[in-house]
């Protein structure tokens, strides 16, 4: 069996703000495109309660959702949610979505143990303290993200035959067991 990769997603962030909740759909294909994702690994997902009441229902995958409250509360709420050593001995890899040097001191410890973690952040927007602990990838800017999504939308004949999900996506609904993956964290 692989050891899952660990999805920490500051949602709030990786689509500039709380209010862009149009933004999620296309920015968490790309980063599940572009970071390799696999059926098994393991996501959680952090929003301020505004994006989190419709944002969630659209997240692709399995996923662990925490509601943030507060400045920087969805920040707060992954950095806290599982410490290094747990990560380091249950996962193979760390991909934390967010630019946020909150997150610094966890990639930190985990890097300086075991290098296996990846940040993934809007283009311009990831911390030094980040870019100074991991290897750190700018996701396509959103607009150009939404702009292939629109151009190659799947036509009314692919529609009705359901052939328009993502390839990256299939069959993440039908992932078995936990699907937070984090049964006895915390």
């Amino acid at each position: 069996m692989n050891t899952p990769t660990l999805y920490l997603i500051d949602l709030d962030n990786i689509v500039g703000g709380p209010w862009n909740d149009d933004l999620v759909d296309a920015s968490l294909e790309e980063l599940l495109c572009v970071s390799d994702y696999s059926d098994g690994d393991h996501v959680v997902v952090a929003a301020e309660a505004v994006l989190a009441r419709t944002a969630f229902f659209s997240i692709p995958v399995p996923s662990r959702k925490l509601v943030g409250r507060g400045p920087d509360g969805a920040d707060n709420a992954l950095a806290e949610f599982v410490p290094a050593d747990h990560i380091v001995d249950r996962y193979s890899r760390l991909v934390v979505a967010s630019g946020d040097g909150r997150f610094a001191d966890l990639v930190g410890q985990v890097q300086r143990v075991r290098s296996m973690a990846e940040v993934y952040g809007r283009p311009s927007s990831i911390a030094r303290s980040l870019e100074s602990v991991a290897k750190c990838i700018e996701l396509r800017p959103l607009a150009e993200v939404i702009r292939r999504c629109r151009d190659e939308a799947p036509s009314a004949a692919d529609r009705s035959t359901g052939d328009d999900l993502p390839s990256v996506l299939d069959d993440a609904h039908d992932a078995a067991g936990d699907p937070a993956g984090l049964v006895g964290v915390g």
